[in-house]
């Protein structure tokens, strides 16, 4: 027989009551960090999500020392690495307790001066991203701390008998947990990417949440993809997003993963199947709605440090998009979320599937064209089998700054078969009075007919940068020096011919040679787009 290991009842006792302290001191935690979630005055949801993910936490840590204690403190100590539990639950208390400081912290109003609270947003926004990080791995290992130990020892029959009282609890949440895999896996079938589903639930890398955990409140939108709901996740408000079809949700909860930690960017808190075994994405509720409405609702009362201040959150969070080798493709302001202290979130990634616009097999081309027209890179509209690349999105990403300055929707009088032939042939919008100079040649750039004359997404920030510096050295009383003099009446890209908007009717001059046969694919390219539109821009 196998001699037995040494366990000293003394020390299993002492670390058995320190891990019933700890647990108790975290569940103290929690409680005080929820009732401080519920009075934040700024950055609320985050605060409440905090909250809810504490108390979870620190549930388990209690349902841990409860079970235990039941145990004789020998047979504990063999079945669980006690040390480590005592370990992790140290670990834990600590980041509980910077979380709490930083609820604490949001029980304040915000400041009156909005130029503070922008430029506090990076360090904010880099904060709470830190945070969900370090508790994600607090959870990971508080879990992998809990489980039991394979026995080393022959046991007395009084132990064995004890010892699988409690095992057999343990296996009936397994079997539960399979119970979940195994219905997502005959959702989502036996290929790769389901493969990668199950393992990412099952290791802790994405949550799964139990539907019965979520209360739809409103339907917010149907599209050719799927279905978005608000809804809540207990206390905490949240997007449900359901696919119609069911790999596609898959290859877009990979992407998200891949970036939804970084900044500006939509944070996915996990999927749920619902009673029909239908899965959905559970991301963070965007309390203005797309950029869109926000700029609606907010575009008059917005400083120009501001407009510049979110154009440049956008920029970060694309460019953190294109770091993971990840190109939108479908870039406009209905895809840009903005939260209830004006911070935006870029969200629907990779939409190369159910929101793309099919090319009838007898056109020309026979590659899809993606998003948007007015958002949409004229290169594409030339010629749609061209790769999509990071100057595809940087055309976009001008639009979207000129919507930001002038609080319109682009080309929003025109139809999308005319306009997709106008922006071929060299037609952008037009800017208003008072646009920063600086911030009209940026997005001259970015729309530039040329991808190669485009800036890069590095050059894009360092503008916006110096930009602000200038702002905030000039004051606001000072920033006529920074503007532009004169309305443009049209403006195109050279080389392109022009075009000139009158009263009466529009005249396309093209006595420069302009290729009539790009703009009569284009036309032939996109005859079905409107009728694919899916976005929040109506």
């Amino acid at each position: 027989m196998a001699s037995k290991p040494k366990v000293d009842p003394a020390v299993a006792t002492q670390q058995i009551k320190r891990i019933k302290e700890l647990s108790e001191q975290l569940v103290s935690q929690a409680f005080g960090v929820k009732m401080m979630a519920q009075n934040a005055k700024t950055h609320k949801p985050d605060c409440v999500s905090f909250a809810n993910r504490i108390q979870l936490a620190s549930e388990r840590a209690a349902n841990f020392a409860k079970k235990i204690e039941e145990d004789l403190p020998e047979v504990v100590a063999m079945k669980y690495d006690l040390e480590a539990a005592t370990e992790e639950l140290e670990k834990s208390k600590e980041i509980f307790l910077q979380i709490k400081m930083f609820v604490q912290q949001n029980q304040l109003a915000p400041f009156s001066n909005q130029v503070v609270n922008q430029a506090e947003d990076f360090r904010i926004q880099r904060l709470i991203t830190d945070y969900n990080r370090r508790l994600d791995n607090c959870v990971g290992n508080i879990s992998v701390a809990f489980a039991s130990h394979k026995l080393q020892r022959s046991l007395t029959i009084e132990e064995e008998e004890e010892v699988l009282k409690t095992l057999k609890s343990d296996v009936e949440k397994e079997l539960a947990k399979l119970e979940e895999l195994k219905s997502l896996k005959q959702a989502g079938g036996d290929d790769a990417k389901s493969q990668w589903l199950r393992l990412a639930i099952e290791q802790q890398h994405l949550r799964f949440i139990p539907f019965d955990q979520i209360k739809v409140n409103n339907f917010l939108r149907r599209g050719g993809f799927g279905i978005v709901y608000q809804a809540q996740w207990d206390d905490t408000p949240i997007v449900l997003k359901q696919l119609f079809d069911q790999k596609d949700f898959v290859q877009e909860i990979r992407l998200h993963k891949r970036v939804h930690d970084g900044d500006y960017i939509v944070k996915l808190h996990g999927i749920t199947k619902d009673d029909d075994g239908n899965l959905g994405m559970i991301m963070k509720y965007a309390a203005h709605g797309s950029l869109r409405d926000y700029l609606k609702s907010h575009a008059s009362q917005l400083t120009w440090y501001q407009k510049v201040q979110l154009a440049k959150q956008i920029t970060i969070g694309l460019s953190f998009i294109h770091r993971e080798r990840i190109f939108h493709r479908d870039f406009h302001s209905g895809n840009i979320l903005v939260d209830e202290n004006g911070g935006p979130m870029i969200t629907d990634f990779g939409l190369s599937r159910a929101d793309q616009v099919a090319v009838p097999s007898n056109r020309s081309s026979d590659s899809p064209v993606y998003g948007l027209v007015a958002y949409t890179a004229p290169e594409r509209l030339k010629d749609s089998s061209l790769p999509f690349d990071e100057k595809c999105d940087i055309y976009s990403l001008g639009v979207v700054f000129w919507e930001i300055g002038s609080g319109q929707k682009p080309f929003k009088e025109q139809n999308d078969m005319s306009l997709g032939v106008n922006i071929v042939m060299g037609q952008r919008e037009k800017f208003g009075k008072g646009v920063p100079l600086r911030y009209k040649e940026l997005i001259e750039r970015c729309w530039h007919d040329n991808p190669k004359e485009r800036p890069s997404m590095r050059e894009i920030q360092q503008v916006l940068s110096d930009l602000l510096h200038d702002m905030k050295e000039l004051g606001s009383e000072n920033l006529s020096c920074l503007e532009e003099d004169e309305e443009d009446e049209f403006y195109v890209t050279a080389g392109l011919g022009s075009y000139r908007s009158t009263e009466s009717k529009s005249e396309i001059d093209t006595s420069d040679e302009v290729s009539g046969s790009s703009a009569t694919k284009y036309v032939n390219a996109l005859e079905d787009l409107t009728e694919n539109d899916d976005s929040y821009c109506k």
